[in-house]
């Protein structure tokens, strides 16, 4: 199975960009089939399409498994009953890791299931594993989940799913009508929208604002647009030129629970109805079409999605359409039916005019659920790493042996994305399930996913020879230059182990000796050139090594300066660890600022989900006192790297940071780690600063599926925002920037130079809905950033070291061996990412 990832760098001049008006790309003798199925009379002026579903999440107050066993096995069985019940009911299944596992269970339900499916009765929309977040994952990691998902449902019903159904997804990426498009998606929904009110109803307004946090449409952001223009259908292009049709559920996915309940309120797993009640009904009927209609200027058909979360299906659906056409569709003009998401959509494709064209990255304009638990973020580029890098070897493997891991390979994928669930990778989940289900599941597939990789590794290598070699895998269609480091246990010992070759260079640097003063345990450091798309093997040597590069270091008492080749002066501070100067190839990239500076912040929390997004008027810096004297110390020497570490403990934590410099390069590596020392204090985000002389007005951030030009300057002050994996800043004088983490995804970017990247939360998750959710933080993590500064970067250089950064980890092992290598694939195009 062969997958290109091609990386679009078109830069946009902002986050919405109008690009006209298209009609739809339908046929008419489709819609008119469709209309005849839906039995829908040619003299209707509007249509209100009602849409039975229920949204069900993978964890977020409950586990998988207590979700499917108290709620959705049960669902799914009453929804098959609700569409025996009433041949005029529809359905939609979203979540196919669920509809699996209830195949599996209920073996015998497929045939029925099939029977609904043909007459399009039951429809799959959405039809990932997940309802994925499509900001934080992988590429590889979304596209997984949809494919698995599609291929599952054309191995039971026949058919793929083209309609992506994203109903409570906290941020939609930009990017997405790219993926979307070229997994054959023709239409997408979605519910949540920057600045706009979470609220499912004109009526409720002021009471889920008081809920919520958000009462009106902020000025400024894409939802105040869609309000002043009445909009609602659109088609949605991304800047590689996928295009879907896109529909914005102003009411959010809940709008049509409430319309045969007696209050006005969605209770998980129960049906509040009055469903005899004739008059009010017909009424709510009514305020539906009334609230639609501000958002479907000159649309002849209005959607109301019915089916909050792990909502059961409302039996009487079909009735209460058929009530309202007896009493209110010849005085009104509006003919209500019972239909799917798919259905809507394409007839609006079919006959809807004039629909607006948008290029649009749809972010929330506070992204404090983005920093939260961010292993979970780094299991996702972890896990992405190992197995594309696995699939690449097991191929040399098979054309070697014939032996095939790709089953095996294919089960923990199908396991791992369920990460990508909106309220799995951002964090957002109860206590229980994170350290119960999310944290452990992540921790053991990356676990997994490292170990089947270094099996069919040391399988296609096959231990030839008696000299200790590296074994390097570049996952990249171009050659790399390999900056690296890997501990190493020794038995028996050695006195050296370097190896010093046209391509590289690498050291073996004590950390323990033996008895006879033999090294026991060091770790290694190499420099190397590696071939494209395949694997190195580097014998070591037991000699010293030649180095012309150099690392110059003067100590000054209270500040160190080093210089190299590239950096013309980096001054550290000692007694903060902070770098207070930085000059390389003759720009100055920190000069009156400082970098690598960690700061935190005093934040209550809250500020979460879009259309429940909270000022964040109580995020204010605050100061820690160390409980003895900060440490500074330097860590590496010359040749290959130099590097400090300092640390300061609190009371309640500790702060430690190192940096690595490199005579070769110009970029630097940073490490910081933030451990508690017995409870973390609550409300604390943890934050490393550069006060960089990068100002400017907008940054390329990396998304999946391609970038996105953003604005440094958001509706709040800070904004956060979220990011796959790098991001490049430019500056007014033409110097530039890289910054890359594996696992941090929430970056500020000030129009002053000023750049954040989140470490660690400590706070509430969640304040709106009164859902309360807390899940502190109990585990320390260590964070990995990458700085690459140059003079106005080419696309090439952004993808050599932006992407490189995430993969670059554990890419080293050592066995025993013969020296070679083996190139898989090699193309000149920088700009595509050759994967599984």
């Amino acid at each position: 199975m062969d997958r290109r990832e091609f990386l679009k760098f078109l830069l946009l001049s902002g986050s919405i960009t109008f690009l006209g008006f298209d009609t739809g790309c339908g046929t008419s003798q489709k819609s008119e089939e469709l209309k005849r199925r839906l039995k829908i009379p040619s003299d209707a002026e509007r249509v209100l399409i009602m849409s039975q579903s229920s949204h069900w999440d993978i964890n977020w107050q409950r586990t998988f498994e207590e979700y499917y066993k108290s709620l959705v096995e049960k669902i799914i069985s009453s929804s098959l009953f609700h569409l025996e019940y009433d041949r005029e009911n529809t359905y939609s299944i979203s979540e196919i890791a669920f509809l699996k596992r209830y195949i599996e269970d209920h073996p015998d339900k497929v045939k029925e299931m099939k029977k609904f499916f043909d007459e399009s009765r039951l429809q799959i929309v959405g039809g990932g594993y997940t309802s994925p977040d499509t900001i934080l994952p992988t590429t590889e990691m979304l596209i997984r989940d949809w494919m698995y998902g599609g291929n599952w449902t054309f191995d039971h019903f026949g058919a793929f799913p083209d309609a992506a159904w994203q109903p409570d997804s906290f941020g939609h990426s930009g990017t997405l009508p790219d993926i979307l498009s070229h997994l054959g998606y023709r239409y997408v929904g979605f519910s949540r929208m920057d600045g706009a009110p979470f609220y499912t109803s004109a009526e409720l307004k002021d009471l889920m604002g008081r809920i919520g946090g958000t009462k009106s449409y902020m000025p400024g952001s894409h939802g105040e647009y869609f309000w002043k223009h009445n909009l609602s259908l659109f088609w949605w292009e991304g800047p590689g030129g996928g295009r879907v049709l896109a529909y914005w559920m102003p009411y959010t996915y809940c709008e049509g629970d409430y319309i045969d309940s007696p209050v006005p309120a969605s209770v998980p797993g129960f049906i509040l109805t009055s469903s005899d009640d004739v008059d009010k009904i017909i009424e709510r009927i009514g305020k539906v079409i009334e609230d639609l209609e501000k958002f479907s200027t000159g649309r002849k058909y209005l959607f109301v999605p019915v089916g909050c979360d792990f909502q059961f299906p409302h039996f009487q659906l079909a009735t209460y359409a058929k009530w309202w056409n007896e009493k209110k569709f010849k005085d009104t003009g509006v003919y209500a039916v019972t239909a799917t998401f798919r259905d809507f959509m394409a007839l609006s494709e079919s006959e809807e005019k004039n629909i607006p064209v948008f290029k649009a990255d749809f972010n929330p304009l506070w992204t404090g659920f983005y920093t939260t638990h961010p292993i979970l973020k780094e299991s996702s580029t972890t896990i992405t790493r190992n197995l594309t890098q696995a699939e690449e070897a097991g191929v040399l493997l098979y054309l070697h042996t014939r032996k095939n891991y790709q089953p095996q390979i294919e089960e923990i994928w199908k396991k791992a994305v369920l990460i990508n669930h909106h309220d799995w990778i951002p964090g957002t989940s109860l206590p229980h399930v994170y350290y119960d289900e999310q944290l452990p599941d992540s921790v053991n597939w990356m676990a997994q996913s490292s170990g089947i990789w270094n099996q069919i590794v040391k399988e296609y290598i096959n231990s030839q020879g008696d000299v200790p070699t590296l074994i390097f895998q570049n996952p990249f269609p171009f050659a790399i230059t390999y900056h690296g480091e890997m501990n190493i246990n020794l038995e028996p010992g050695v006195q050296n182990l370097t190896f010093d070759t046209e391509n590289g260079i690498g050291k073996l640097f004590p950390q323990s000796f033996y008895d006879d003063g033999s090294i026991k345990s060091g770790q290694m450091v190499t420099r190397i050139v590696l071939p494209p798309g395949g694997i190195k093997l580097q014998p070591l040597e037991n000699r010293d090594i030649s180095q012309n590069d150099f690392v110059v270091v003067a100590d000054f008492g209270s500040y160190v300066e080093v210089r190299t080749g590239y950096i013309d002066l980096m001054r550290i501070d000692k007694s903060t660890g902070n770098i207070t100067r930085l000059k390389v190839m003759g720009e100055d990239y920190i000069n009156g600022g400082e970098g690598l500076k960690v700061v935190t912040y005093r934040d209550t929390g809250g500020i979460y989900r879009m259309g429940m997004e909270l000022s964040p008027d109580s995020y204010r810096e605050i100061k820690f006192t160390p409980v003895s004297s900060p440490v500074f110390r330097i860590i590496d020497q010359q040749p290959l790297r130099w590097g400090y570490s300092f640390r300061a403990d609190y009371e309640n934590f500790f702060v430690e940071k190192k940096a690595w410099i490199f005579p070769d390069s110009p970029e630097i590596y940073f490490e910081i780690e933030v451990e508690p020392l017995g409870k973390f204090p609550d409300h604390i985000s943890w934050v490393a600063a550069f006060e960089t002389t990068l100002s400017g007005t907008d940054f390329i951030a990396h998304l999946p599926g391609g970038t996105w030009k953003r604005k440094r300057k958001g509706l709040y002050n800070p904004t956060y925002w979220p990011v796959e994996g790098w991001l490049k800043v430019a500056g007014s004088g033409g110097n530039e920037a890289i910054f890359s983490s594996p696992g941090n995804r929430a970056w500020r970017v000030d129009e002053d130079g000023k750049i954040e990247v989140v470490i660690l939360r400590n706070t509430f998750i969640e304040e709106g809905a009164n859902l309360g959710a807390w899940c502190d933080e109990r585990n320390g993590y260590r964070s990995r950033i990458l700085f690459y500064p140059g003079k106005q970067l080419s696309n090439e250089e952004v993808i050599a070291k932006g992407f490189f950064f995430e993969y670059e980890p554990l890419s080293s092992f050592l066995m025993l061996s013969a020296s070679g290598e083996k190139t898989l694939f090699s193309t000149d195009r920088k700009d595509i990412l050759v994967q599984a």
